[in-house]
């Protein structure tokens, strides 16, 4: 734009939109579920399956459908919109295999509930974002420039690295000693 040249980390760049789409989903009061047609099924250990009460409430509003399949097994049958079922499925693994004691037995002080809602969603927006050296195509740049212009905080990743930097015309100059 004008005598500017902008660098785009289309890693973070992607990251954030991301992140901020998760973040909106999640905040929804309610999320209805995409039915799927083929159900999958997470086993969960005994001290886990004791504190349901705690964590299925956290995956209900995030857009999952599951019942207690019995023996310790949810079957889910419903997965969030924003989610493909490979997605759903690793990130319903993920959530339960780091599921822990302190969180279990924290849960009812809400800021340290969204704090680990937030970390997880910041991992599920990294993990789904393209890759630093992945080839993007023009309409892809375009695509990925016009989301960051929506995003409330485009100039930085959720771990804080910055989308983007602006080389001015005077920077240009001092570099190749000009002025």
């Amino acid at each position: 734009l004008g005598d500017n040249i902008y660098i785009i980390d289309q890693h973070a760049a992607h990251e954030r939109i991301n992140y901020e789409r998760l973040v909106e989903a999640y905040n929804k009061k309610t999320q209805s579920p995409q039915s799927i047609l083929t159900p999958f099924s997470i086993e969960v250990s005994s001290s886990i399956y004791e504190r349901e009460d705690i964590w299925s409430k956290i995956l209900t509003k995030l857009g999952f459908d599951f019942d207690d399949f019995g023996d310790r097994t949810f079957i889910f049958r419903g997965i969030p919109k924003y989610m493909n079922i490979e997605e759903a499925r690793l990130f319903v693994q993920t959530f339960i295999d780091e599921l822990d004691e302190e969180f279990l037995n924290r849960y009812e002080n809400l800021n340290y509930l969204n704090s680990r809602v937030i970390d997880k969603l910041i991992m599920k927006s990294c993990k789904k974002s393209v890759k630093g050296g992945d080839k993007l195509s023009i309409m892809e740049m375009q695509e990925l420039i016009d989301d960051m212009s929506k995003c409330d905080n485009p100039f930085s990743c959720p771990h804080g690295r910055p989308t983007m930097i602006k080389i001015n015309k005077n920077d240009v100059e001092k570099i190749f000693k000009r002025k």
